[in-house]
C-alpha cells in the first residue's frame, strides 16, 4: 500500500514537471510564433507604405500635366494634397523600417528622390510658358521619377525577402505549437487515464482491505465472544469443583483428623495448597481476559493520585517502603480501574523482589518525551509524544536479557519456593498498557534494582 501511493505520488510530481514543461515550451513557442506574425505584418505595411508612396508621386505629377495642359488652379491644390499625404506616409515608413539597417538606408535616399521630384513638379507649377524649360524639367523630373521606381523596387525586394523568411519562420512555430498542443493533450489524456487505472486499483485494494477488516473484527467478535465463555466458564463452571474438592478435603480432615497419620495430613495439606493455587490462577486468567475487552468507558485519571492509592494500598496490607516522587505525574485520558491494577502490580512486583539487606526505596519520575527519540516499536504509533513515567526499586532486578520475557503470561525467572507467584503481574501490566495505546519497557541489573518505563500517548 505504501509502495503504490509512493509510485502515485512520483508520478504525480513526474506529470506535472512534464506539463510544465510543455506548458512552458508552448508559451515561449507561442510567443515566437506572435512576434513572427507581427514580423509579417509589419513586412507587408512596410510593402503597402513604399508602394502607396510611389503612388502619391506619381499622383502628384498626373496633377502636374493636368494643370500644365490645362492651366486649372485645381490641379495644383490636388497636388499639394498629395504632397502633404506623402510626408505622412514617408515618416511611417522609415518608422516600421528603423529596425531594419538595409531599409534605413533605402528608405532614405527614396525620401531624398522623392523630396528631389517633389522640388521639380514645384518648380513646374511656377514655370513661364517657355516650352524648352518644361521639357528639360519633365526630363528631369523623369529620371528622378526613375530612381524612385528603383528605390522602391529595392525596398520591396527586400520586404519580400524578409516576408518569406519570416512567413517560414511564424509557419514552423504554428505547426510547432499545434504539435506542442497535440502532444500536451495526447500526455494529459495518457496521464488521466493512468489515473483513473491507478485509483480504480487502489479502490479495489481499499475494498479487499476493508473486506478482510470486517472479516478481521468479524473473526475478533467471534473471538470475544469466545473469550467471554471461557470467562464465564472459569469463573464459574472451573471455580465450583475446586470449591468442592476444598470443602471435601476440609471435612475429610475433620472427619478423619484422629486417625489420619503425618504422611496422609501431609498429602491433603498439599492438595488444600493446589486447589488454592489453582483458584488464584483461574482468577487471574479472568482479570487477563476481562483486560482483553477494551471497550470500556475511558475518562482523564490522575495518575498521581492513582499511584498514592496504590501505595496508601501497600501500607494497609503491612507492605511498607519508602517512595521518593521526584516530579508529579500527569493526567492522561485511560480506564481508572486498570491503571489502578497496573500501579498496584508493579507495586507487589517491587516488594516480592526486595533485597532483603536493605530498605526499599521506590524512585517515580515523569517527562514529556519525543517519539522520535524513543525505540522504533514507538516511531510508527498514532502519536509523536509521550508521557514517560519512570518507575525503578534498588530490589534483586534481573539479567537484562530477559528484558521481554518477564512480560509473558506464566513466565518466572525465579522458582516457586524462593518467591511465590503466579507469573502473571506483568503480563497484566503489559496488556493494560497496550489497552492504553502505550508501550512498557523494562531494564534491569542483578542486585542493583529494576526500571520500568511506561510510555502514555499524549492525546
Amino acid at each position: 500500500m505504501m509502495g503504490s501511493n509512493r509510485f502515485i505520488y512520483s508520478l504525480f510530481i513526474i506529470s506535472v514537471l512534464a506539463l510544465s514543461w510543455l506548458g512552458y515550451t508552448y508559451v515561449d513557442q507561442n510567443k515566437a510564433q506572435l512576434k513572427y506574425t507581427a514580423a509579417v505584418e509589419h513586412t507587408y505595411q512596410a510593402i503597402i507604405l513604399a508602394k502607396y508612396s510611389e503612388t502619391l508621386v506619381l499622383d502628384a505629377e498626373t496633377k502636374q500635366r493636368g494643370f500644365l495642359l490645362t492651366g486649372d488652379i485645381h490641379f495644383r491644390a490636388a497636388s499639394n494634397a498629395s504632397a502633404a499625404k506623402l510626408d505622412s506616409a514617408l515618416s511611417l515608413l522609415k518608422q516600421i523600417t528603423s529596425d531594419n539597417t538595409k531599409q534605413r538606408v533605402n528608405v532614405h535616399l527614396l525620401e531624398t528622390a522623392i523630396r528631389q521630384r517633389m522640388a521639380i513638379l514645384g518648380e513646374n507649377f511656377n514655370l513661364s510658358g517657355d516650352r524648352k524649360d518644361r521639357v528639360r524639367k519633365l526630363e528631369t523630373g523623369q529620371l528622378v521619377m526613375d530612381k524612385i521606381h528603383v528605390y522602391i523596387k529595392t525596398i520591396e525586394d527586400e520586404e519580400n525577402s524578409l516576408l518569406i523568411e519570416r512567413g517560414q519562420a511564424k509557419d514552423h512555430y504554428q505547426t510547432l505549437n499545434f504539435e506542442f498542443v497535440k502532444y500536451a493533450f495526447l500526455f494529459a489524456c495518457l496521464f488521466c487515464g493512468l489515473a483513473v487505472l491507478l485509483l480504480v486499483r487502489e479502490l479495489r485494494k481499499r475494498i479487499k482491505a476493508q473486506q478482510l477488516l470486517e472479516k478481521s473484527i468479524m473473526d475478533l467478535k467471534r473471538s470475544n465472544e469466545e473469550v467471554e465463555q471461557i470467562t464465564f466458564a472459569a469463573s464459574h463452571d472451573l471455580q465450583e469443583p475446586l470449591r468442592k474438592i476444598r470443602t471435601l478435603g476440609t471435612l475429610f480432615t475433620k472427619e478423619y483428623e484422629d486417625s489420619l497419620g503425618d504422611p496422609e495430613k501431609d498429602i491433603l495439606t498439599r492438595i488444600d495448597r493446589a486447589t488454592e493455587k489453582m483458584h488464584l490462577l483461574i482468577n487471574d486468567l479472568v482479570d487477563f481476559a476481562t483486560l482483553l475487552d477494551t471497550s470500556g468507558k475511558t475518562e482523564m485519571v490522575d495518575l498521581d493520585k492513582t499511584f498514592q492509592d496504590s501505595v496508601e494500598r501497600m501500607a494497609r496490607d503491612g507492605k511498607f517502603f519508602k517512595v521518593n516522587m521526584y516530579s508529579a505525574l500527569p493526567y492522561i485520558r485511560g480506564q481508572k480501574p486498570q491503571l489502578e491494577i497496573l500501579f498496584n502490580q508493579l507495586l507487589d512486583n517491587a516488594v516480592k523482589f526486595k533485597n532483603p539487606l536493605r530498605e526499599l526505596v521506590i524512585n517515580v519520575t515523569y517527562r514529556m518525551t519525543e517519539a522520535g527519540s524513543l525505540r522504533d516499536i514507538l516511531k510508527d504509533k498514532r502519536t509523536r509524544r509521550y508521557h514517560q513515567v519512570t518507575v525503578s526499586d534498588n530490589g534483586l532486578g534481573f539479567d537484562n536479557s530477559f528484558n521481554e520475557k518477564i512480560f509473558l503470561l506464566f513466565q518466572r525467572l525465579h522458582s516457586q519456593d524462593d518467591y511465590p507467584g503466579k507469573g502473571t503481574g506483568l503480563a497484566l501490566v503489559k496488556r493494560i498498557m497496550t489497552n492504553h495505546y502505550g508501550h512498557i519497557e523494562a531494564h534491569g541489573e542483578k542486585g542493583a534494582g529494576a526500571t520500568f518505563s511506561l510510555y502514555f500517548p499524549v492525546d
